[in-house]
């Protein structure tokens, strides 16, 4: 497994001030990966370091997989096939069309556009539609949406063109190496009239939700709002408008533009406080505390006898099992209704992904795998409740 080593904030190009501003992360394991023997890519991790920028509110990754490593064949991460990922991609759809108005839009380029899902929502017969993503797949029924099978950073501009009247890009900035090459080029194939939106992880909500089992290998960077409004404006952009959302694991939606004159600006930028690595290390402490105490609880009932599951097999299950000292190892079955995971494994779990529906919980103990959002949790809550578990854990504490 070949990796970079990144020791500069992407935003300001300088190493951090010496002072202690990191999270130490030993055999890190890797995630959104799905196999059928449970012995496949045994030891699959990798040593990492969280740091966080003071001068930028940014904070990143220290060690950098190479891509070709994690988006392949195995890689099983689909925007349409959770609950999470459908509606956070719901109410980016919204935000975006929010913000239109009226426009005449002729020409959408999505970047990351993976299996197309969003995409497919702006489909007009008089439209110009291009997906560009490395595991994209062609879809018979919208023949006549473009797709380029490829990082965005490998594209030749002149293929994608700079005549797009939209840009979307959702859940994809976290992943790019290097989001600073990456902003300057969606720029530099935009026009003054070229409105354009993402969605990323929120470093707000990460702290806020204490969510750092949702920090891995695949998310390179976590931006804040101050961060990416930095960068920016580094290359002639503007923020317009931006919104929270709930929706899987909570995210930032930010509408900007070429900075024009013509664009004016609806809310007032860098309205959030600032954030330091006390607040930080914090969060993160208050995180493993909450962790350590529902292992103690799991543990206690397994020395009872009592049956444990572990429910929804999260694409970042394993992060959570190595915060938690590997105790889903101990779980009578991880259980999933996606018939793409049943009967597959975790790389380093040793648990099989089994069918929800027909497993009887009565008297269980069963820890909620993933906590995307309060409606989901609630969810998984109320079937649980009715398949008459005995206990339910949740990884997160603001829930």
């Amino acid at each position: 497994m070949k990796f970079k080593l990144n020791k500069k904030c992407i935003c300001c190009q300088k190493a951090p001030s010496k002072k202690k501003n990191s999270i130490s992360l030993k055999k890190l394991p890797v995630t959104d990966l799905f196999v059928k023997n449970s012995k496949s890519l045994k030891g699959y991790s990798l040593d990492q370091d969280i740091i966080f920028c003071n001068r930028c509110e940014h904070m990143f990754l220290k060690n950098h997989i190479t891509p070709e490593y994690i988006y392949n064949q195995d890689y099983g991460l689909c925007s349409s096939k959770t609950y999470s990922s459908i509606q956070a991609n719901e109410d980016f759809f919204n935000f975006i069309n929010s913000n239109l108005g009226k426009s005449n839009i002729k020409k959408i380029i999505e970047v990351g556009s993976n299996d197309l899902y969003l995409l497919k929502k702006f489909y007009r017969k008089n439209r110009s539609l291009v997906g560009i993503d490395p595991v994209v797949k062609r879809d018979k029924e919208y023949a006549k949406i473009k797709v380029i099978k490829n990082f965005f950073n490998k594209v030749d501009n002149k293929k994608i063109g700079k005549d797009s009247d939209l840009i979307i890009c959702g859940h994809t900035l976290e992943h790019v190496e290097n989001p600073d090459f990456f902003l300057k080029k969606i720029l530099s194939i935009s026009e003054k009239k070229t409105k354009i939106f993402f969605q990323f992880p929120s470093l707000e909500s990460l702290i806020l939700n204490m969510s750092f089992d949702q920090i891995h290998h695949q998310h390179l960077n976590y931006f804040s709002l101050n961060s990416f409004n930095k960068i920016l404006k580094k290359y002639g952009g503007k923020i317009i408008n931006y919104a929270f959302n709930e929706f899987h694991y909570g995210a930032l939606m930010i509408y900007f533009t070429l900075n024009s004159s013509k664009n004016k600006t609806k809310k007032k930028i860098n309205l959030l406080p600032k954030i330091n690595f006390i607040q930080v290390s914090e969060a993160y402490n208050n995180f493993k505390n909450h962790l350590k105490s529902q292992e103690k609880t799991i543990n206690n009932y397994l020395k009872r006898k009592r049956k444990f599951y572990v429910v929804a097999a999260g694409a970042l299950l394993p992060i959570l099992n190595y915060h938690m000292n590997g105790i889903i190892n101990k779980a009578n079955g991880i259980l999933d209704d996606d018939q793409n995971k049943i009967g597959k494994y975790f790389p380093n779990i040793n648990t099989k992904i089994l069918q929800m529906k027909s497993t009887s919980l009565k008297g269980s103990v069963c820890l909620i795998g993933c906590v995307h959002s309060h409606v989901t949790t609630r969810k998984i809550i109320n079937i649980l409740i009715q398949k008459r578990a005995e206990i339910i854990l949740l990884p997160t504490i603001t829930f």
